[in-house]
């Protein structure tokens, strides 16, 4: 019986085989079609959540954004009333060495304001790292040693009697000790010049303790009801 079966398959093995092919392609469509089925379902779904989520959703109107930019003015104001504030306690530690010549009186402002001549006073100061004008060989005047080195005596005796570690500034504040024969390019001098003015608000609050310190402050003498109290 064994030895039929096997003889039976062998010869008609084709169309058993033909014959399993079309269940075996309906199985595999079912489960295609109940597949893709579940998919499409799920993410139709998932798009009318969607929709139904934004439909429920209140944007703000042009009040609240027209609020936003009042807001946004506002602070804007708030950061330039600060700037000025900084700058005004600041900006006496902004200032050039002093040359003899007074070639560097006018090197902060800015020579296109039209007050640079009329009203030096009142001419807009240079922003940091615009180009600076060696029109009257200021480079030449700044990096001369009676002036540059000169900005920076003048602040260690601001600071005096208190002394320097070592007895001399040069061992404490940084400076440049050799410009050489080449003069400097304009960023090179405001870089010094940042240097110096950083080193000067660091003494600026030593040379305020200083003069607190040597003040003398009258003392008001008791008077007649307080010594019978006494």
């Amino acid at each position: 019986m064994a030895q039929f079966n096997k003889d039976v398959l062998k010869k008609h093995h084709f169309w058993i085989i033909a014959g399993l092919v079309p269940i075996l392609i309906l199985v595999a469509v079912i489960l295609i079609w109940t597949g893709a089925g579940s998919a499409v379902a799920a993410g139709e779904k998932k798009i009318k959540d969607d929709i139904s989520s934004a439909q429920s959703k209140k944007p703000n109107g042009q009040g609240v954004l027209s609020k936003l930019d009042e807001n946004k003015g506002v602070v804007a104001g708030k950061k330039d009333i600060l700037w000025k504030y900084n700058w005004d306690e600041q900006k006496t530690l902004f200032t050039w060495p002093v040359d003899s010549n007074g070639r560097l009186a006018k090197f902060l402002l800015d020579p296109q304001d039209p007050n640079y001549v009329k009203d030096p006073q009142k001419a807009q100061i240079l922003k940091f790292g615009k180009p600076l004008p060696n029109d009257n060989f200021q480079f030449e005047a700044f990096t001369d040693t009676s002036v540059y080195l000169k900005a920076y005596e003048t602040e260690a005796k601001a600071i005096e009697p208190t002394q320097f570690l070592g007895g001399s500034w040069r061992n404490v504040l940084r400076v440049i000790p050799n410009w050489t024969q080449k003069l400097p390019e304009s960023w090179m001098i405001w870089l010094a010049l940042e240097d110096l003015w950083v080193q000067r608000g660091v003494l600026e609050p030593i040379r305020a303790v200083t003069q607190q310190a040597a003040a003398f402050e009258p003392k008001r003498a008791p008077t007649a009801n307080r010594l019978r109290r006494a």
